[in-house]
């Protein structure tokens, strides 16, 4: 027999999370690892992830950054995603009632940032394809200007130091769900690399490196060239957050409030410990 949606949140608590109402995060203190991401996944080789507010250290700046307003909008985005992550967190914990607009909340807060980053690829599309306002290690994990949508699914399904599984702990219709919504997106973002190798190799066109060679004799030539790639990157770009809005959409319409609470919170805190790491790295 299966169980409502809205009761399985009742039954367990599907993430391998546990929070803490301590005051001061538990956030790796030793150099960043080689790969950052299966080393929080497997944190102190259990499943078990203690959660608690981010010290205010943890979203330092980086030096090189602040150079123009996109740098500056980082760093309070950043800021305010740990703010909802603790707001998830208490909810979860002390505010069951508070669950759905928590939830509502930070994927809002998610898509301020895309279209943030949107109206500034409308003036510099590059500049949002390299991040130049994250730290040198944070843009080793770059998808096509952004998070990789498959990265849902690790954290979900992620391996314990064992080998056995210690994600979220899914019921069978959710777990077929999920499966079928990673093959999708896979084969989504295969098409969206293979799009955005087509954008750059139109980079080496004849167009292009006949007004490159063209020089100042022809400037309205070089402009148009260039109006044509920044026009591909951006189409890309435009594709790939698509497709990361939908992951995540799709994900959390899958999950129960209590389970798309404690998945959100689990990625806030990676994103998060990704940033200490590059500041601790690179700083």
């Amino acid at each position: 027999m299966s169980i409502p949606p809205h009761d399985r949140g009742k039954l367990h608590r599907p993430c391998s999370i546990s929070a803490t109402p301590t005051s001061s995060a538990l956030l790796l203190v030793s150099p960043p690892p080689r790969n950052p991401v299966d080393s929080f996944l497997r944190y102190e080789g259990h499943g078990s992830l203690f959660l608690a507010p981010a010290r205010s250290d943890a979203l330092e700046t980086y030096p090189a950054r602040l150079r123009d307003p996109m740098d500056a909008f980082f760093v309070s985005w950043l800021a305010r995603l740990d703010e909802l992550r603790s707001d998830l967190l208490a909810a979860l914990i002390h505010r069951p009632h508070l669950i759905l607009p928590a939830v509502d909340a930070i994927l809002d807060h998610y898509r301020e940032y895309r279209d943030a980053r949107a109206r500034h690829a409308d003036a510099d599309v590059l500049d949002v394809i390299s991040h130049s306002w994250l730290t040198p290690f944070e843009r080793t994990f770059l998808w096509v200007a952004g998070w990789k949508p498959s990265l849902a699914f690790r954290l979900l399904f992620h391996e314990g130091g064992d080998g056995g599984r210690d994600g979220c702990l899914l019921w069978p219709d959710q777990r077929t769900a999920m499966e079928e919504l990673r093959r999708q997106v896979v084969a989504a973002e295969h098409r969206i690399s293979e799009g955005l190798a087509e954008a750059q190799e139109a980079m080496a066109s004849q167009a292009v490196l006949g007004a490159v060679r063209a020089g100042s004799r022809n400037v309205s030539a070089r402009a148009a060239a260039a109006d044509v790639v920044a026009r591909a990157l951006r189409a890309v770009v435009s594709a790939a957050d698509e497709l990361r809005d939908a992951t995540l959409r799709q994900v959390v319409e899958i999950l129960t409030p209590a389970q798309a609470a404690e998945f959100l919170a689990l990625a806030a805190e990676l994103r998060l410990r990704v940033h200490r790491w590059g500041l601790r790295r690179n700083g």
